[in-house]
């Protein structure tokens, strides 16, 4: 099973016990043939550092996020947002959409329910040296994955995602 194999590799957010269990089974595979076809000394500067996310965590990034970039109104505001709709983060993406546009934070994160980590689609990669980063950037397209966003280097996602 892909999950195992991955599992020796996750850190972090990555380690939690749905984060490769809730990875598409496709898009899981894909990532364990590529990190198992990596040579040895790429294959231990390899990490996964997040991969899926349920609603509610990512409800927790956003706010930790907002904490960090905008302060501790801005997370208090996400919150009442959530509490508003009933705990359901999903609905209190909706409702707080044109506060989040307005205070740049979709830049940063993407709010809950339009994430490809929920969709089970999407892996942060930790890389411990630069050669693990050029090895899996030249070897991903091999295995039908990509890295979409240029500023984050570490985001793999299938290539038809």
């Amino acid at each position: 099973m892909a999950a195992e194999t991955l599992r020796r590799f996750a850190v972090g957010g990555g380690a939690r016990p749905d984060a490769l269990t809730g990875l598409n089974p496709q898009f899981a595979a894909s990532i364990a043939q590529m990190f198992s076809a990596a040579p040895p000394d790429i294959q231990s500067q390899l990490r996964i550092s997040s991969a899926y996310r349920s609603p509610e965590r990512q409800a927790e990034i956003l706010s930790s996020t907002l904490q960090k970039r905008i302060g501790n109104e801005a997370a208090r505001q996400w919150q009442t947002y959530v509490q508003n709709a009933g705990g359901n983060a999903v609905q209190a993406r909706e409702a707080a959409r044109p506060w989040l546009r307005e205070t740049g934070m979709t830049k940063w994160v993407a709010p809950p329910g339009s994430s490809n980590h929920q969709k089970g689609v999407a892996a942060d990669l930790q890389y411990l040296n630069p050669a693990a980063r050029e090895y899996m950037h030249a070897n991903a397209p091999k295995y039908g994955l990509n890295f979409p966003m240029s500023h984050e280097n570490w985001h793999l996602e299938p290539a038809n995602a």
